[in-house]
């Protein structure tokens, strides 16, 4: 996120948006609206289902991983009651989603393309 200096000091964060543009090095074409789309659904179906969260309890959150200044990926976040912490990671390269648990223990191993 980005920090405004407000008058007075005050420092407020203003949203960062980004835009995906992902090239697979199998074939280098980047993935369609519809796949980002599809990924982010599953990472949301996987992690709200681990703990039996219901999507309006828990707000997914993304952002991308970047290697050399490319995106290489995306990094899921659901953050529900209890401070419980749910994370995902998709590989662009290989189309792979880790799902990890609140102890950092992963128990999704799932290919999305």
């Amino acid at each position: 996120m980005d920090v405004a200096q407000q008058p007075g000091g005050v420092s407020q964060r203003q949203p960062v948006t980004w835009r995906i543009s992902v090239e697979r090095p199998s074939t280098g074409e980047p993935p369609t609206g519809s796949t980002i789309d599809l990924i982010e659904a599953r990472a949301r179906e996987a992690l709200l289902d681990k703990c039996r969260l219901r999507p309006e309890a828990a707000r997914l959150q993304s952002r991308p991983i970047l290697r050399g200044g490319t995106v290489c990926g995306i990094h899921f976040a659901v953050r529900g009651p209890r401070d419980v912490l749910l994370t995902a990671v998709w590989d662009a390269q290989s189309g792979t989603l880790w799902c990890y648990d609140s102890r950092g223990e992963r128990f999704l191993r799932t290919e999305v393309r």
